[in-house]
């Protein structure tokens, strides 16, 4: 069974068990493609395969006897019921939702709060900023590709990738695994945004500026406010289908 990355063509290889049954681990985020050869059977190629991050899919396949140059085609559909691993309950925060949804300060975890049972922590309380399934605000784990991002002074997420540069983030607020322990609340896995073998680039600037504001009800005047908050990501080959890279720049005045 071969697996490919449809944006950079990174190709696994792995072969059956006794029983049939193929296992690959570690595959990041992303789109796939699978394709299963047999002597004696139609090739089996399954497209538009979408793995999410901490996600575990299951594939069935069913190979019909013919020759090798018949193929059977499949476009994958998503699985709405998650089979494979224990009850994990919440939500996968997508790049277009990470760059689409306006947020005040360009703070990605604010988006957390679409996850249910994520609430903001009280004003004047030390934390991560979340309280997560009635958990308190120090008890919300962050995991920055598979590595431990917990601030354990502060309970905060200590690495804080600019938006442009994230893939995107799982929320889960319950039955989580025990790889993703030690605390009693949420956890937030997020993954840092990878290339592919096209070229791509953005430049772009947000501002907040009093010029376009109204006027409060009881102020004489609008109030004095400069936000501007500016950056550029590029991202694409070094060498097809090898090596990529990524860069990511944002600052705020």
């Amino acid at each position: 069974m071969q697996v490919r990355n449809a944006g950079t063509n990174a190709l696994r290889e792995v072969a059956a068990d006794g029983g049939g049954s193929f296992l690959v681990t570690n595959l990041t985020p992303g789109a796939y493609e699978l394709s299963v050869t047999k002597e004696g059977f139609r090739l089996y190629l399954a497209k538009g395969i979408v793995i999410e991050i901490g996600q575990v899919l299951r594939q069935d396949m069913a190979l019909q006897v013919g020759s090798i140059s018949e193929s059977i085609s499949v476009t994958a559909e998503a699985a709405l019921i998650n089979t494979e691993s224990g009850a994990i309950k919440g939500d996968v925060i997508t790049n277009q939702q990470i760059n689409e949804i306006p947020l005040d300060g360009r703070d990605f975890t604010d988006l957390a709060l679409l996850a249910p049972g994520v609430i903001p922590m009280a004003q004047g309380v030390q934390g991560s900023g979340l309280n997560v399934s009635g958990a308190r605000s120090d008890s919300t784990n962050y995991s920055v590709d598979g590595f431990n991002g917990r601030n354990p002074r502060g309970a905060a997420s200590q690495v804080r990738p600019n938006m442009s540069a994230m893939q995107e983030f799982k929320m889960e607020v319950s039955g989580f695994s025990a790889e993703n322990g030690r605390m009693a609340g949420g956890v937030m896995n997020m993954v840092i945004r990878s290339s592919t073998n096209k070229l791509h680039g953005e430049v772009f600037e947000f501002i907040r500026n009093d010029i376009f504001d109204a006027r409060s009800f009881f102020d004489a005047s609008t109030l004095p406010l400069r936000r501007n908050q500016y950056g550029a990501t590029l991202h694409g080959p070094i060498r097809r289908d090898k090596t990529f890279f990524m860069c990511s720049w944002e600052a705020a005045r």
